[in-house]
Parts: C-alpha cells; sequence; structure tokens
C-alpha cells in the first residue's frame, strides 16, 4: 500500500477498514475520515506538494494534477462538474507554475499557456478566445504599471487637494470610464496592479 498514490492509498485503506468492520468503520474511525473527507484532505496535501514542485515541468504538474483529480472524481457527473475551467485554474494557481511562466519571453509564455489549456481538455476554439482574452489583460496590466509609476512620481511632487486633482486626471488618462471605481478602490486601500500577476488567471 505504501507504494500507491496518496488518492489510492486513503481510499484503499477505508476499504480495507469496511471490509473488516462494516458499518463500524464510521463510528470508530470517525466521519471525518469517510472515503469522501479522506479523498478531500489528501487531495488538499497533493495540491501543496504541486504548489511548491519547481523542479518538474509545469506539463509534469498538469499530468500529476489530471491524474490526482480523476482518482478522486472517478464518477461521469463530478467530471462534467470539474471542467477545463476549474483544472486550468487550479493549475494556473499554483506558485511553481507561475514560477517557470515567470520566466519566459511574452510569446513563449502564451505558448506554453496555450499547450498547458490544451492538456487540460480546452478545445481549440476556446483555447484561441482564451489566448485573446490573455492578450488584453497583458494590456491592461502594462497601462495598469505604467499609471502606478506616474502615480507614485506625482505622490512624491504634490500633496492634499493639488495631489488629488493631478491623481484624477492621471487615472481618467489611463483608465477612462473605469476611473471612477479605481479611485474608488484605492481609497478603501486597494491597488489592483500591485496584486500578484497570475498568468493565466488575471
Amino acid at each position: 500500500m505504501q507504494g500507491m498514490p496518496m488518492l489510492e492509498r486513503q481510499t484503499a485503506l477505508w476499504e480495507k477498514r469496511e471490509a473488516l468492520f462494516g458499518d463500524e468503520a464510521s463510528r470508530i474511525w470517525g466521519k471525518r475520515e469517510s472515503p469522501m473527507h479522506a479523498n478531500q484532505d489528501a487531495f488538499q496535501a497533493e495540491l501543496q506538494r504541486l504548489d511548491q514542485a519547481h523542479e518538474i515541468t509545469p506539463e509534469e504538474t498538469a499530468h500529476q494534477l489530471k491524474t490526482s483529480v480523476e482518482q478522486l472524481y472517478n464518477n461521469d457527473m463530478a467530471r462534467r462538474l470539474i471542467g477545463p475551467d476549474v483544472m486550468a485554474r487550479t493549475l494556473f494557481s499554483l506558485d511553481a507554475v507561475q514560477s517557470h511562466l515567470h520566466t519566459l519571453s511574452a510569446d513563449a509564455r502564451q505558448e506554453r499557456i496555450n499547450s498547458l489549456r490544451r492538456q487540460m481538455g480546452y478545445p481549440e476554439e476556446a483555447i484561441s478566445r482564451l489566448s485573446k482574452q490573455d492578450q488584453q489583460r497583458n494590456e491592461r496590466w502594462q497601462n495598469g504599471k505604467a499609471y502606478m509609476a506616474e502615480r507614485n512620481q506625482l505622490a512624491r511632487r504634490y500633496s492634499g487637494d493639488q495631489l488629488d486633482k493631478a491623481l484624477d486626471d492621471l487615472r481618467a488618462e489611463h483608465f477612462g470610464r473605469s476611473a471612477k471605481t479605481i479611485a474608488l478602490e484605492e481609497r478603501d486601500g486597494f491597488f489592483r496592479f500591485e496584486r500578484e500577476r497570475r498568468f493565466g488567471v488575471n
């Protein structure tokens, strides 16, 4: 049993308990150790491992992620609920995958993202559509980074009402109709372009 993948090991362990103790298994080991909870815990542990698996390629990470999901959600209804969107979002949320993507040029990164989405089960039409969304996100982030650099310069140069007016003008220049939303966010202490960039996600 020790040589099994974690998800298989958890399921096999529970099946052995049920074979030996029948309905008493739930009472002895508790509901928390039911197959569903055991698999969920094992899957979370697998995600934590993959999150820090910097030594393997994103493609291998994607393969291991898919394998884990197939072991956990082994019925058709569950697999329909966990489609390519959920799989890809989970994959691109992993630090190890993001670290690799950040080292690539823009073109190479987009090719890699497209390939990983293909591996996650997206059809070509969806990959093309999502690639265009990625380009729009890239443009938004470039604009946002330029805005933040200019904003910091203004903050060093002005203060009070003079700064407020300069920032209003700068936001209007960079964000147009979204300028008021950006201003409200900043008033609440949220600066969206200081967030971490997660390629394939935001």
